[in-house]
């Protein structure tokens, strides 16, 4: 998927996470209507990261689920590379 400004800058005005530096950003943004070139690096930064980690998240639940609520795996862990060498084992 590609991330516009706008997507980035719709995203912050929308955010409801826990991430205070994000959530500091949403008056300036509603004020000026942009960001300025720093915050918009790390917004994008910061959402994608955190759009990732939901991602890992969900996948995690899903495979749980299929094993009957239980996690088999050696490591019940978020970090992708724990998760490939896991996947490649089972």
């Amino acid at each position: 998927m590609t991330v516009t400004g706008i997507n980035i800058e719709e995203k912050v005005r929308n955010y409801e996470g826990n991430n205070d530096f994000i959530k500091g950003l949403k008056p300036g943004l509603m004020k000026y209507g942009r960001l300025t070139p720093k915050q918009f690096a790390v917004a994008e930064k910061l959402i994608l990261q955190e759009e990732r980690q939901n991602d890992v998240n969900v996948d995690i639940a899903t495979r749980e689920k299929k094993k009957g609520g239980q996690c088999q795996d050696i490591y019940c862990a978020n970090d992708l590379h724990v998760l490939d060498a896991n996947m490649r084992v089972n």
